[in-house]
């Protein structure tokens, strides 16, 4: 028999299950496989159903009593604390992504602020040429002054 099965709501079981006796026969006289459930509702409850479901076969029933409410509450627990953390994992990458969205913004920032620096940085340069040539021409303007003065004070 083979044990693989692409039904997504249940997971076949083998031949050799302890549940082999409890065979049934579909309404088209079928030997039924024999599967676990994986849903919420009814957690490793095995059931059986029709190889030919496919083709319009219908048969389906429960091998087992439905869990007791505990056993059930207790067999979804791990499933709420995965479920949980995924929430969180989920609002943590939230935030990385805000976080590096903002990253960007701030690298565009600094990038425009260095261009900014750097424009002011020649400002100042040339602020101080111009500064420069100014003393120089005040020094000179006093130079020639002193000269004025001395030439019209020895005459």
């Amino acid at each position: 028999m083979d044990t693989s099965s692409g039904d997504s709501t249940g997971s076949h079981l083998s031949e050799n299950s302890a549940a082999k006796n409890r065979r049934r026969v579909c309404d088209k006289h079928n030997l039924a496989d024999l599967f676990m459930s994986r849903t919420d509702a009814n957690p490793f409850r095995r059931f059986v159903k029709c190889p030919e479901r496919v083709r319009g076969c219908t048969f389906f029933d429960w091998v087992d009593d439905p869990m007791p409410d505990y056993q059930t509450t207790w067999v979804g627990r791990p499933k709420l604390q995965k479920e949980a953390l995924e929430d969180q994992v989920h609002a943590k990458l939230a935030v990385v992504k805000n976080l590096s969205e903002r990253i960007v913004v701030k690298e565009r920032e600094i990038m425009l602020l260095q261009g900014r620096c750097a424009e002011l940085e020649a400002l100042v340069k040339k602020c101080h040429r111009e500064s420069r040539l100014r003393k120089g021409i005040f020094a000179g303007i006093v130079v020639v002054l002193l000269i004025v003065v001395v030439f019209f004070v020895v005459v």
